[in-house]
């Protein structure tokens, strides 16, 4: 038995991307401490028209220390998918901040 698909995805793009390695010595620093840097991942949703929804996912790799020398990396990544079934949990979606 095969699961109707609920949503379809329309597009999928780069929204921005940026990084800042400031100089030489910043450089050098950070590939010495790379090990201090995380991957912060946060998702967030935008109701479009149409049963349209923009999911914005942003992607963050940074040291979270107060270090003068430090390089900062980050992509947010959208993608707008359209509902094709009828939504009928409406609270629980609201919730999770998808509507």
């Amino acid at each position: 038995m095969t699961m109707k698909e609920k949503y379809k995805i329309l597009s999928k793009y780069i929204k921005d991307i940026s990084g800042e390695t400031p100089d030489i010595e910043t450089f050098i620093f950070v590939k010495d401490h790379i090990a201090n840097y995380h991957l912060n991942i946060d998702i967030n949703t935008k109701p479009l028209k149409n049963k349209m929804i923009e999911i914005n996912t942003l992607l963050k790799f940074e040291e979270k220390d107060k270090k003068k020398k430090k390089s900062h990396f980050e992509i947010n990544f959208a993608t707008v998918i359209q509902i094709l079934d009828e939504i009928k949990q409406k609270k629980r979606i609201r919730k999770n901040n998808i509507m």
